[in-house]
């Protein structure tokens, strides 16, 4: 995917991405049922990203997807697929609900 992306595109998604307000202490104030899945062959956002998510939100839960880099969903969609739902599933008696992948 990276690879049909244009060079200036790619860099300005980069500055953008530079340019976000750090969120962290934003964490602990997410009170929903949370589910954090991350690529365990992940370079862009690695797994210890997703392990410090989870560490800062309460009711959380973190799923690191083996054999999978940034784009989980589509490296592994069936494992993604399985874990997301299950996910929404056990959350549905709360109704309320945060998901996070890091993309």
């Amino acid at each position: 995917m990276i690879l049909r992306t244009d060079a200036r595109g790619a860099a300005a998604a980069q500055r953008g991405m530079a340019a976000r307000r750090d969120y962290s202490n934003d964490l602990a104030d997410i009170d929903a049922p949370t589910l954090i899945i991350a690529g365990r062959e992940d370079t862009i956002r690695k797994p210890e990203d997703a392990e410090y998510i989870q560490c800062g939100i309460t009711n959380s839960r973190l799923e690191i997807i083996d054999d999978a880099g940034h784009l989980m969903n589509l490296e592994q969609p069936e494992i993604f697929n399985r874990v997301l739902l299950g996910f929404i599933r056990e959350a549905e008696p709360h109704r309320r609900i945060f998901i996070h992948t890091l993309l």
